[in-house]
């Protein structure tokens, strides 16, 4: 417990850690990085840590493979443009909800739950109403995704921070 000395708080200059009983102001915290699902072989690839697998970097995390980065580049510029205008602080939102649940990996399917795609939809075939090649077209499960942000959270930063609180979106 904490020595919560209030006497002269007004004469010494006291940082909110060494209010709260740290002995060091500088205290470290690391870094999350998002956990990347696991690749399989083969075309499809699978994973046990998509669709929730949490995790965040705050900064602005990059996919493991050339398709991947592809398709990140493809989000950001549908995500971007009208209606949804999303840039700054939503894309980087955006982002991290993708990097955490696919990587922006367009096959990969959870294994345990089997959520598809870039967006870890569940069932995949959701994304159907985008467009009937929605398990070979990033561009078609990107544009699913997107409207389905809209719809149940209004903005990318607010479906992040309930993917923060919850563990999915």
């Amino acid at each position: 417990m904490p020595n919560w000395d209030l006497k002269n708080w007004d004469k010494k200059p006291v940082t909110f850690f060494q209010a709260l009983g740290f002995n060091k102001a500088n205290v470290q915290w690391p870094k999350l990085q998002p956990s990347l699902p696991a690749t399989g072989q083969g075309t499809v690839k699978t994973s046990t840590s998509g669709g929730g697998s949490g995790g965040s970097s705050g900064s602005n995390p990059m996919p493991k493979s050339t398709s991947d980065q592809a398709n990140q580049k493809l989000g950001q510029q549908m995500a971007a443009a009208a209606p949804y205008n999303w840039t700054g602080a939503q894309w980087t939102a955006l982002n991290n909800i993708v990097m955490a649940e696919s990587g922006w990996d367009s096959t990969i399917v959870n294994q345990s739950s089997g959520a598809y795609g870039i967006p870890q939809a569940l069932p995949g075939s959701k994304m159907a109403s985008a467009g009937s090649d929605w398990k070979t077209n990033p561009r078609t499960q990107i544009k699913w995704m997107l409207l389905y942000i809209k719809q149940r959270y209004g903005t990318p930063e607010r479906a992040w921070q309930f993917h923060l609180a919850h563990g999915w979106y």
